[in-house]
């Protein structure tokens, strides 16, 4: 028996207790954080344990192996930071934590998720859970009439880029035949749940990703099925009229553009503009993991930007500023890779997994992180690096 059928030589029950504790740790980051951090520390302390008595080996498929290689290319090189700044234990701490721990949902679903069940289980609920989280941002927003709707926790931004998310890995879900018809019903929900969080959330980036994304995998189903095409036509011209009908959202969408009057976006162009001053005064290595604000405040504000701003509102601008040249050029390796790969498998072989995997990291990192820095999000990320390596794992197991 090899160590896979064995499960790193320990008992099914093993495997049962580590799904588990994932889903949770995955099903909680933002309902319970202290609960989630807690499980995902469990499963690590249990995940060492299990390497360890398999002799220090993980298993580890071909895909998740090369995906972690690039990555942690991308992570260390960003810690290449650290060599110039005076607060070097303050940046080693925020690489740890921006990368290592909350890079640990990945490794943990791709080294110790082996059935197919357990993945689309962990999956279900998560959907649900977001589900939930979406229906309680419209709740703040229509009955409560809060200024927008933030769901459990934390700011309405973190949700509204999960929400450009969930909504392309539902609907593809729920529109490929690869997926058993109970994970479609529950897509479905989360489909539905997802749109009225674009509503409820009131986010124009959310509203903009999401209709930039739409078409990358709907024109493939629209191929397959004329009457699937017509059904999601008609979906999406009603859901434009609501939009079109309701002054509100006319309103707040104009402003996505406008670089004159919007206090917002003008916010934004400014801390771009500062970005820029620090990249070009330190171009080689940054100013530091998460030094961005420090550096900010000392001197790199601009008297226009009255908002105090504590980050550059974009990951571009962000890793730019703190990690320099030799951050973004892997950065952007990063980024390549992440697409391109998974799309070129997609082409070949057409499993949703690689359309899935393709359009989650293209609408959180790439375009949602065109406006905010989606990567220092400890909720977002992680529901995104749980998207990848599910995705990853859904593709090889049975």
């Amino acid at each position: 028996m090899d160590a896979t059928q064995s499960y790193y030589n320990s008992s099914i029950k093993m495997e049962q207790s580590m799904a588990m504790l994932i889903g949770i740790g995955v099903c909680l980051n933002r309902l319970a954080t202290a609960a989630s951090q807690v499980a995902l520390a469990v499963a690590t302390l249990l995940g060492i344990y299990l390497w360890w008595k398999n002799d220090k080996k993980l298993i580890l498929n071909d895909d998740a192996r090369k995906y972690i290689k690039v990555s942690y290319l991308f992570f260390f090189a960003t810690l290449v930071s650290i060599v110039d700044v005076d607060n070097k234990f303050y940046v080693l701490q925020n690489f740890f934590g921006t990368w290592v721990w909350r890079f640990m949902v990945f490794i943990l679903v791709v080294a110790f998720v082996k059935k197919k069940t357990y993945l689309l289980r962990i999956l279900a609920s998560f959907l649900l859970v977001y589900s939930l989280d979406c229906l309680t941002a419209c709740y703040q927003f229509f009955i409560l009439h809060e200024e927008r709707g933030r769901g459990f926790h934390g700011d309405y931004l973190d949700l509204t880029a999960i929400v450009c998310m969930v909504l392309a890995v539902s609907a593809i879900i729920l529109l490929d035949q690869y997926f058993e018809p109970w994970i479609k019903r529950i897509a479905l929900v989360s489909l539905v749940a997802s749109i009225a969080g674009l509503f409820g959330c009131f986010g124009r980036g959310a509203f903009l990703v999401s209709a930039l994304v739409a078409p990358t995998y709907l024109f493939f189903y629209f191929r397959s099925s004329k009457k699937l095409a017509v059904g999601i036509l008609t979906v999406l011209i009603l859901l434009s009229g609501l939009v079109i009908s309701n002054p509100k959202y006319v309103d707040r969408l104009s402003t996505t553009f406008d670089t004159k009057t919007n206090m917002s976006n003008l916010g934004r162009i400014w801390v771009w503009k500062s970005s820029i001053d620090m990249y070009l005064d330190h171009p080689i290595n940054g100013v530091g993991l998460n030094n961005w604000g420090r550096y900010y405040r000392s001197g790199y504000q601009y008297p226009e930007e009255t908002q105090n701003l504590s980050h550059a509102h974009s990951n571009y601008m962000h890793l730019l500023a703190e990690t320099g040249t030799i951050g973004f050029i892997a950065f952007l390796y990063f980024i390549g890779y992440s697409l391109v790969k998974p799309f070129k498998r997609w082409l070949c072989a057409k499993n949703p997994c690689d359309l899935i995997f393709f359009t989650s990291f293209l609408s959180v990192i790439v375009l949602f992180g065109v406006f905010h820095p989606t990567y220092r999000l400890s909720s977002v990320i992680r529901s995104l690096w749980f998207i990848l390596a599910a995705m990853i794992q859904l593709r090889t197991v049975k």
